[in-house]
């Protein structure tokens, strides 16, 4: 399993890279603000990496200019690097890097021997070496900094420590403008709006915790990391967030900020015993939340920045990730959602409705039963003496169990009886297509969004449910 370390507030600015080996004597470096002078080469980007001189790198990250810190193996055309508690390793030609006897990463472009210098590869010599990475596409600068980025902070410091917050107004969006500017964020103008635009019911989780419930989009977290800026303006939902850390902050205003930081999706790997395919969110909400490290949450909110997070597997291996950091108007455990809903479906919503009818379908999804056996998940719909149920149909627009979904092409309509709808858990997939394969025992939350006939109303259900083999 992974263990948090870091929290890294990072600026670094997405690059369009040749595919192709290019020399750039533009091409510049800054460790810790201050700008490396090259006297042993000149650095070169291939393929998307940026090359530096031996020397120059490993000098200017504070190895010592000597034979017991810097062996070169002409044999092996291999470099043994020794800083501090680190011993990193790599050879030219090949793709692996090891740090203290271990793999530490695998490479896209390897140490190079140019006219008999050899060029490493800069981040992943970096990074080993213990420096946070990032580079300016405008300036062709290689970043590297002792600190993270924007000075994050340690998640697994929440527990323990003090956040300094700058003072903050009375207002619920001050406080997470002023939680944010903790770290060095600024809340991007079209997030500032989107929030203002919606303000009555952004800020009304005391009241509503989903609030934002008709107004956010359920969004899968991958798309969201992949391109964060394009959600600036957007109020995204998103389900099933693990807790990994959370505190709340009292700031100088009397307010209450809660930050976390989450993932979601994932599976272990047999080989390395870490998480993997999961996304990683830091979350700002203007509010105390009920929730507790190792929950799992709903958020709704805007994503207003990104960040990297520094991991350690089980086997000691550092992994950097991306982290989304998103502006929370709703934070709620995933089984308070369920209750909140149960409650919610047993209540009229909208302005028109025709007793009979809304009693019928009220009757009939708060009726649903849902199972999951063998290789299959089993929706039933109950039959009643009442004409009016009876004669409301009820069809199934998706299914999803936590991170695994199935949504048909076409709704599919519950059969009354026992057998009811059955739906091959072999459908229910993740965003990598790997099917649900649950375990004996194993509990899931499910939620299935349903019609009504052939009407275009939508309501959710949720259940908990336990599967039996």
């Amino acid at each position: 399993m992974k263990k948090i370390v870091s929290a890294i507030i990072s600026f670094v600015i997405a690059s369009t890279l040749c595919m192709q080996t290019t020399f750039a004597a533009e091409l510049k470096m800054k460790i810790n603000n201050e700008s490396v002078h090259f006297e042993y080469g000149t650095p070169f980007i291939d393929n998307g990496s940026s090359l530096i001189p031996l020397r120059d790198l490993l000098i200017s990250l504070g190895v010592a200019n000597d034979d017991q810190h810097i062996q070169w193996n002409a044999a092996e055309q291999s470099v043994t690097i020794a800083k501090d508690d680190k011993i990193v390793k790599l050879r030219v030609g090949a793709t692996d890097i090891f740090l203290n006897g271990e793999l530490f990463k695998k490479l896209e472009v390897p140490a190079q021997n140019v006219d008999g210098r050899v060029y490493l590869p800069a981040r992943a010599v970096a990074e080993a070496l213990g420096y946070f990475v990032g580079y300016d596409a405008e300036t062709s600068t290689v970043l590297v900094q002792e600190k993270p980025f924007g000075g994050g902070v340690k998640a697994d410091d929440y527990g323990n420590s003090e956040i300094a917050v700058p003072s903050a107004g009375d207002s619920a969006l001050d406080s997470l403008k002023f939680g944010l500017a903790a770290y060095h964020v600024s809340l991007p103008v079209d997030s500032e709006r989107a929030i203002n635009n919606n303000s009555s019911t952004f800020f009304a989780s005391g009241s509503n915790p989903l609030s934002l419930d008709k107004i956010a989009k359920p969004t899968a977290p991958e798309d969201i990391v992949k391109n964060v800026s394009a959600y600036h303006s957007s109020i995204v939902n998103v389900t099933f967030l693990k807790i990994d850390e959370i505190k709340d902050f009292t700031l100088d205003n009397g307010k209450t900020l809660t930050l976390a930081i989450g993932h979601t999706g994932g599976e272990t790997s047999p080989v390395s015993n870490s998480w993997v395919d999961d996304t990683y969110f830091q979350v700002f909400f203007a509010g105390s939340a009920p929730a507790a490290k190792g929950d799992k949450v709903t958020v709704n909110g805007v994503p207003v920045g990104e960040s990297t997070i520094e991991l350690t597997t089980a086997l000691g291996k550092p992994v950097v990730e991306p982290v989304v950091l998103l502006a929370a108007g709703n934070l709620i455990k995933t089984s308070d959602e369920y209750d909140l809903r149960s409650e919610q479906s047993r209540s009229n919503t909208g302005n028109i409705v025709i007793p009979e009818l809304e009693k019928a379908w009220k009757t009939k999804i708060d009726g649903l039963q849902v199972n999951m056996t063998g290789d299959k998940i089993t929706i039933t719909s109950r039959r009643t003496t009442d004409s009016a149920v009876n004669g409301t149909y009820v069809n199934v627009k998706s299914v999803q169990a936590e991170n695994y979904s199935y949504t048909p092409s076409s709704p599919l309509e519950i059969p009354l009886g026992q057998n009811g709808l059955n739906i091959s858990l072999k459908d229910l997939v993740d965003k990598t297509g790997k099917s649900l394969q649950p375990s004996n025992g194993q509990t899931f939350f499910v939620k299935i969004e349903v019609v009504q006939g052939v009407s275009s109303r939508v309501d959710s259900v949720v259940r908990f449910v336990e599967y039996k083999n």
